[in-house]
């Protein structure tokens, strides 16, 4: 850095450092650094799912007709199937369970 570039910092600090803080900032600032996600946490859990939204999903692959569509147009995997199968069977109420801190 050169002596201009360090003289020209020496002045701006020099200059904000009389700046006044607006009121309550610094408590603020704490706030924000010391909070917890907890209530963020709530909002996005406590979305709505819409009652049997899960089993229709389930049962999007036991559609005959839908399977014989999608066979003529789209290419699956051979492994496909036994991938999907990996999936863990849970509960509604589990999967969309918010948790409560």
């Amino acid at each position: 850095m050169s002596s201009y570039e360090s003289d020209r910092e020496r002045w701006l600090e020099q200059e904000l450092t009389g700046v006044p803080l607006p009121k309550g900032l610094i408590a603020r600032l704490k706030k924000i650094c010391a909070g917890d996600d907890s209530e963020l946490d709530a909002v996005i859990c406590d979305v709505h799912v819409p009652e049997g939204l899960r089993t229709k999903l389930k049962n999007i692959p036991v559609d005959e007709k839908l399977a014989r569509a999608l066979r003529k147009k789209v290419v699956v995997p051979d492994d496909l199937l036994a991938r999907l199968k990996e999936i863990p069977e849970l509960e509604e109420a589990e999967v969309f369970k918010a948790e409560k801190a």
